[in-house]
């Protein structure tokens, strides 16, 4: 038997977040007469932890102190080359703007040769805009990104962005979709039951999104859309997940008067019951790359209204065919959109048939073998 590839993954924790989920489908679905898997986590936590097979062998550098937002502690670059080292791996692989710059630094540090993949998940020039650190991060990813061996993208229009602020050549982007996992969503809708007092709700039509409550994600203009909504159709909002902005997006729900009609449910282990129950999928963003969250609400079967996002967003969403689109910020807009939907039987069963043929060409199933293939290539084992 060929000896396995030994290929390190690397990111912060798993708490809930895209990335997060990205990670757990890449470890659930490589192939293991290939690899054999280490994960690297500067703290062994998060919502998804208890999602990963008992064959990872899992690296914890217990930095319990550790916040995207902050500037890495260079004692922890020391612990990450250290663990860098012990492995010794083929491949190390590592996805988010932070982790990867520490990465890169610690692969220097544990003067390791083996190739660098790493992968950002959003557009980074939009994300840089909302951090206070942004102007520094530029600064220091412009330096940093040349030492990367590769940079992967879910979307096109991520690379172009990579390319235009950091002058990153073609040859070292490649872009690979976000894999969905869709057996675990079958599995979880078959398992799911929505809590008694949500199900209540189902009285009037149900609005629905899901993600961080951050600035970016604009959930902000999810409730301001909403409150439109409702001076034509009673509906309840559904807004899953959790962040920075809770609190002031729920003073924003009371000051327009509407705190009775959102929910917020915060992260959720089973979204998809959520997703299914619900009338309508608003994905808000004022930047996304290749979202999570859409592509599993389409998969759902839930008709959706989308912002504008990006040009990636017509990967996914034909406006008009497998969904509406509508201009980033522009809440009357969307407020129709959504109305439009709720009313328009024909219109529904239209965007649930052509969204879920559009979304299953990223199951683990097509995609897993693009990144089977990558870091077999990094490795020199093909092509």
């Amino acid at each position: 038997m060929a000896k396995k590839i030994k290929l390190c993954l690397f990111i912060h924790s798993l708490a809930g977040g895209g990335a997060e989920r990205f990670i757990i489908h890449l470890t659930n679905n490589l192939n293991r007469e290939i690899f054999d898997i280490y994960l690297i986590l500067l703290k062994a936590e998060g919502e998804y932890l208890h999602l990963l097979p008992a064959d990872i062998k899992i690296v914890d550098l217990r930095i319990k102190s550790f916040r995207l937002s902050q500037v890495p502690h260079p004692g922890w670059l020391l612990k990450i080359a250290q663990a860098f080292r012990n492995i010794n791996p083929d491949v190390i692989f590592s996805t988010m703007t932070t982790t990867n710059l520490m990465a890169i630094v610690a692969r220097q540090l544990a003067f390791l040769k083996v190739p660098l993949i790493i992968q950002e998940a959003g557009i980074l020039g939009d994300h840089l805009k909302f951090d206070w650190l942004g102007a520094l991060k530029k600064a220091i990813y412009k330096v940093l990104v040349r030492h990367a061996d590769l940079v992967v993208v879910p979307a096109q229009a991520m690379a172009d962005d990579l390319e235009k602020l950091f002058a990153i050549k073609s040859d070292r982007l490649k872009v690979i979709p976000n894999p969905v996992d869709f057996h675990h969503i079958d599995e979880s809708l078959k398992n799911g039951v929505l809590a008694e007092n949500v199900a209540a709700q189902k009285k009037l039509k149900i609005i629905v999104s899901m993600g961080r409550l951050e600035k970016i994600k604009g959930v902000d203009i999810g409730i301001k859309a909403f409150a439109e909504l409702q001076r034509r159709i009673p509906a309840y909002y559904w807004v899953l997940g959790q962040g920075g902005e809770e609190e002031s997006l729920k003073k924003m729900a009371a000051d327009l008067g509407i705190s009775q009609r959102v929910n917020f449910l915060g992260f959720q282990d089973n979204p998809y019951i959520f997703l299914k129950n619900a009338d309508c999928f608003l994905l808000s963003s004022r930047s996304e790359g290749h979202p999570y969250t859409l592509m599993e609400a389409m998969y759902c079967e839930v008709p959706c209204v989308v912002s504008r996002y990006s040009s990636s967003v017509a990967d996914l969403i034909k406006d008009g065919e497998a969904g509406i689109v509508v201009e980033s910020g522009n809440t009357a807009q969307m407020a129709e959109a959504m109305e439009q939907i709720l009313k328009d039987g024909q219109i529904r069963s239209k965007f649930i048939k052509n969204a879920k043929i559009t979304v299953e060409k990223y199951g683990t199933g097509q995609v897993l073998p693009e990144y089977e293939k990558l870091f077999l290539s990094c490795t020199g084992k093909v092509g």
